[in-house]
């Protein structure tokens, strides 16, 4: 069993695989990027309809590319990690089903709602709510249930509210779904993680893709014995990595990001950044709103509250030592003016002194 990496080296060659430190430029890259990190969720807190993000991963305002990949239906929206709203290519399909698919009951109102997409064909929910006489609150979970089932999709060409639903076997007549092919599926998902994040932990595997505990251990100890992941003593690396990693010289580069909580490594890092950084005094209903990477590590979250509108954006708490956090504040204050206008999100305190 070789020895564990020095953290400073997986941290560096994180924020190289992560394209932090070099944005993509083109639509080619962003897709082979965008596959890497699938499913791709919209940001926290964002308005019904708005399209997925990997930003700051792009040179580019990737809305609009991701609106025309929606609108070709080469970007697919549907209900993967734990039912949770996210996008992947359309040719990946058969590989989220078979790790994402799941079985349901048709009985009652799902029989019904399945019923008439069978007879009548893509529905919207406000036609469906004429066919069937339910409520908009009846609809809804049903519909994200067939969902799950892979037996509608949302088509979601764009921010409309009243988008159409159509049968999964209209709109993708070519795609099989094999949930025989679970597990191969589970194994090409953590090979992807274990390269855009170098070195892997279970509870980072159950935290980006929602696998039980059991999948991810019997997973990881077949990856293992095939020799296509190599344990440190700590975690899980491709093989191949260990020697990058070895002759790998330089630490990650001065930088600051301010990261929204549906974001990959926020979502990897859920567990140890989960409750980290509290409000003080009596704001305790504050939330974070970004999380601060900084140097290549978390360090520090933005706290606030979320609305339907301007954030408030009331504290950026820090790991720093205060003098080092002080010398940085207008960096970090930029890396959170890119992340959120500061003339409508007006930022009221550094490190709970008010600005």
């Amino acid at each position: 069993m070789p020895n564990p990496i020095a953290p400073e080296k997986i941290a560096a060659l994180r924020f190289h695989r992560q394209k932090l430190a070099e944005p993509v430029q083109t639509e080619q890259e962003y897709r082979e990027l965008f596959r890497m990190l699938s499913p791709v969720m919209t940001p926290y807190w964002c308005c019904p309809g708005d399209p997925p993000s990997i930003s700051p991963r792009a040179a580019f305002d990737e809305k609009l590319l991701c609106n025309r990949l929606r609108l070709e239906h080469k970007l697919i929206k549907g209900r993967f990690q734990k039912g949770n709203i996210a996008y992947i290519f359309a040719d990946e399909l058969p590989l989220s089903g078979a790790v994402y698919r799941k079985d349901i009951p048709l009985t009652g109102q799902a029989q019904e709602i399945l019923g008439l997409f069978q007879r009548e064909g893509p529905l919207t929910v406000q036609r469906i709510k004429e066919l069937t006489g339910m409520l908009v609150k009846e609809i809804t979970p049903v519909l994200h249930k067939l969902q799950t089932a892979f037996l509608i999709c949302e088509n979601q060409e764009d921010s409309e509210w009243d988008r159409a639903w159509y049968p999964f076997s209209e709109m993708f007549p070519d795609i099989q779904i094999d949930v025989a092919k679970k597990k191969e599926g589970i194994e090409a998902l953590i090979l992807r993680a274990a390269q855009v994040l170098v070195k892997v932990f279970p509870e980072m595997l159950r935290s980006l893709y929602g696998f039980t505990a059991k999948e991810v251990r019997e997973t990881l100890a077949g990856l293992v014995k095939a020799e296509r992941l190599i344990f440190d003593g700590e975690g899980y690396l491709l093989p191949e990595d260990l020697r990058e990693l070895e002759s790998l010289e330089g630490d990650c580069p001065r930088s600051v990001f301010a990261l929204q909580r549906n974001d990959y490594l926020v979502r990897a890092f859920e567990t140890s950044l989960k409750g980290k950084y509290q409000p003080r005094g009596e704001d305790k209903d504050w939330t974070e709103i970004f999380y601060l990477l900084i140097n290549g590590e978390f360090q520090g979250a933005v706290l606030g509250k979320f609305h339907n509108g301007p954030f408030d954006l009331e504290d950026v708490v820090l790991d720093l030592p205060a003098k080092e956090a002080e010398a940085r504040r207008e960096e970090i204050i930029k890396a959170i003016g890119e992340r959120a206008s500061l003339e409508a999100s007006q930022l009221r305190r550094y490190q709970g002194r008010k600005l």
